[in-house]
């Protein structure tokens, strides 16, 4: 069986070499390379044959209709943000979002430009259920990358496919990677959280997810969006707020917030700001709570505490926070002495 961290290693080796890496590498995926290996892309019931590009400034009114490759029967809806939305400063730096569904639902490149105080101006490049070797055969995607134009690239595979199909992932995640550093374009890999329509606890499913990303990231000198730890976080501490739509795949509203203000700290440096008027009608002390998870940029896992510079795992001399001890003989559950 072909070993995807192999491949990471090859590719964090052999940079220069990648173009002529990519065909053979296709070959020896463990993982078949073909449509079937994942679903194909379910489009909205009411959508064309065709499969739209789209590519946006994601404003109120653009068109999100997108579907994720593996959910069925999950209607789309436009989604417009809330008065006081904007694209972001025409003349800051632009920032280029290449996804799918995920990214498309409520409108998320608007949010996090909304949450970083219109620090810059989103656009976007989405495909129905897309997975990148399909985004890495578009030429508009390309051309965009090549226009001069973009200063950041977030790139959001399909759902599952770096945890299923790792070794294809990572070739054309390296393609896209050189491409946008060939243009002076910072990459930023948006990992994504695990399904609960396929896994009722998804923690081990986001962890796979982000180990592929990681992987992407760190063979070709890029940063990770950890949306995905952020999500297991925010359900660890506010189990009462839904970060699922309906379907337990796509993110409902405030699942869309809490990926964009990691987003926007990734993007920026800059801890997310939440309007007064929050996004989508989301309560204002759920967002701020939420949002507030990104301040750190989430360096640590869920159960874990950022400790003098390291991530210190929950135990009863560290329960839920640095040097908070239980008391006696009490142990540590989820943060709390019991």
């Amino acid at each position: 069986m072909f070993d995807a961290h192999v491949l990471w290693q090859t590719l964090r080796m052999t940079r220069p070499l990648r173009t002529l890496l990519a065909l053979p590498l296709v070959a020896l995926s463990a993982c078949p390379a073909d449509d079937d290996a994942l679903p194909p892309p379910i489009l909205p019931q009411d959508a064309s044959a065709d499969v739209a590009f789209d590519v946006a400034s994601d404003g109120p009114g653009s068109d999100v209709g997108l579907e994720d490759a593996s959910v069925e029967d999950a209607p789309l809806e436009d989604a417009p943000l809330e008065d006081g939305a904007t694209d972001g400063d025409p003349g800051g730096p632009q920032v280029l979002f290449i996804g799918n569904s995920y990214t498309a639902w409520n409108e998320l490149p608007a949010v996090a430009a909304q949450v970083s105080e219109d620090a810059f101006s989103p656009l976007s490049a989405l495909l129905p259920g897309a997975r990148l070797m399909q985004h890495w055969e578009m030429p508009e995607t390309r051309a965009l990358l090549e226009s001069g134009t973009i200063d950041a690239v977030i790139v959001q595979a399909q759902s599952m496919e770096p945890a299923v199909d790792t070794a294809g992932f990572l070739v054309y995640a390296q393609q896209i990677s050189d491409l946008a550093e060939a243009n002076d374009v910072r990459t930023i890999w948006f990992s994504t959280w695990g399904r609960r329509d396929i896994e009722p606890e998804p923690e081990t499913f986001t962890r796979q997810l982000e180990a592929g990303y990681r992987m992407a990231a760190e063979s070709n000198g890029d940063e990770i969006a950890r949306v995905g730890e952020a999500w297991l976080i925010a359900d660890q501490r506010y189990p009462e707020i839904q970060l699922f739509d309906a379907d337990l795949s796509h993110p409902s509203p405030a699942g869309t917030l809490l990926a964009a203000c990691v987003i926007a700290k990734t993007i920026t440096g800059e801890n997310p700001i939440v309007p007064i008027g929050t996004p989508h009608g989301i309560g204002q002390d759920d967002a701020v709570s939420l949002c507030a998870i990104a301040n750190d940029g989430v360096p640590c896992n869920v159960r874990e505490s950022l400790c003098e510079g390291s991530c210190t795992p929950w135990d009863s001399a560290n329960c839920g926070g640095c040097s908070v001890a239980c008391a006696d003989a009490a142990s540590c559950v989820d943060g709390a002495c019991v």
